[in-house]
């Protein structure tokens, strides 16, 4: 019996292996593009989250990339996508709405669309819905909005330490009521803080007013 592949066979794997590695090629040329483009924004964004401080004028304009990059070009890469809401939400930290409320507004609004698109692309980050939270707490507190975001950003990443200790930092600053609308969450993450962090970290988690009349009332 002739155990040859058939001359028709052949040449149905050669393409099949040519069209694969075409394929391949067309890929691995698209990360390297995507790389390129977004190589100053991961850098400027880990500089930024060492604390080392840039001008406003150069953390304004790499926000407006971040969000020109996500928005117009669909990129959705985590390390791109992570790094460019550390710039749009240190470009809204960084402007005065008193002096310049216009520029804070833009600066809000770049930040609300670009955290949505980044949540569209990792949806299961907590960090990200927690950091939308932050920014409906600056538009102005919705209780029962912050408070929705803040509960789904705990479900999804309940015990990781540094989510964890930024979420306290957010429910210091939120008033009673989303305290309340959100109670089985907060108590959620005081209980696994008080299991992991610090002393030193956790005590001022409880300064705010809203805070201790909310652990008050809840018997904590």
């Amino acid at each position: 019996m002739n155990r040859d592949i058939p001359t028709a066979s052949r040449v149905a794997i050669g393409l099949i292996v040519f069209l694969l590695s075409i394929g391949f090629i067309v890929i691995s040329t698209r990360e390297l593009v995507i790389t390129a483009e977004t190589a100053e924004i991961v850098f400027l964004a880990k500089n930024v989250e060492e604390s080392k401080i840039f001008p406003l004028a150069i953390i304004s304009l790499y926000a407006r990339n971040s969000h020109e990059t996500i928005i117009k070009k669909k990129i959705c890469r985590s390390d791109f996508v992570k790094a460019g809401a550390t710039l749009v939400l240190m470009n809204l930290d960084l402007q005065d709405s008193e002096s310049d409320y216009p520029g804070w507004e833009l600066a809000l609004s770049t930040a609300d669309e670009y955290i949505r698109a980044a949540i569209a692309c990792l949806p299961t980050s907590g960090n990200l819905w927690a950091r939308l939270a932050m920014l409906k707490l600056a538009a102005g507190e919705d209780p029962k909005e912050v408070g929705r975001l803040m509960t789904i950003a705990q479900r999804l990443a309940p015990a990781e330490i540094n989510e964890l200790t930024n979420r306290l930092r957010i429910w210091n600053r939120v008033s009673e009521p989303t305290l309340n609308y959100a109670k089985p969450a907060v108590l959620k993450d005081l209980a696994v803080a008080r299991s992991n962090i610090a002393y030193g970290e956790l005590k001022t988690v409880n300064e705010s007013l809203s805070m201790k009349r909310f652990l008050k009332r809840v018997g904590n």
